[in-house]
């Protein structure tokens, strides 16, 4: 196995990208969220032109191991990460650690002081564990379920 490549995704990435985030939730969600829960959280199928829109407006940074994409974050203006996701066969290889600490670069690099993302209940003790607090937590529909997540920060200049 090659080292881990983090590289700047594009159109051309969607459907992977959409692919991880699939799993993602469906797989690694099971003990903090209902199956109905975690079904109106992906949605039926592949928005691609939602997708598209997403990775072209954002900084989408793909971790890459052997050619193969295993996990991206976006970067929504300077500071809002607003996805995170590693494939379930390669959690716990330091994918996340590596795309978090490329998002906090490019957070640095565009002026950005902290870092804010809402979390989900199964995302909250990893970031947590890498210096992120709660500010409070939330509430979101998303296809007819109530979903918790909580509003996150974690201050880049200390």
């Amino acid at each position: 196995m090659s080292a881990l490549q983090i590289d700047i995704g594009s159109e051309k990435d969607v459907e992977r990208c959409y692919s991880i985030f699939r799993r993602s939730v469906l797989e690694l969600t099971l003990n903090d969220y209902t199956a109905a829960e975690r079904e109106a959280w992906v949605g039926e199928a592949l928005d691609r032109p939602k997708w598209v829109a997403r990775m072209s407006g954002n900084l989408v940074l793909l971790a890459r191991l052997d050619d193969q994409i295993v996990g991206f974050a976006e970067l929504k203006k300077t500071t809002l990460l607003d996805m995170m996701y590693v494939d379930p066969d390669y959690v716990n290889r330091g994918v996340g650690a590596a795309l978090l600490a490329a998002v906090e670069s490019a957070a640095i690099a565009r002026g950005g002081e902290r870092l804010t993302a809402f979390f989900s209940k199964t995302a909250r003790p990893y970031f947590e564990a890498r210096g992120f607090k709660i500010r409070w937590g939330n509430q979101v529909e998303r296809n007819g379920e109530m979903l918790t997540n909580f509003l996150m920060v974690k201050n880049l200049r200390e």
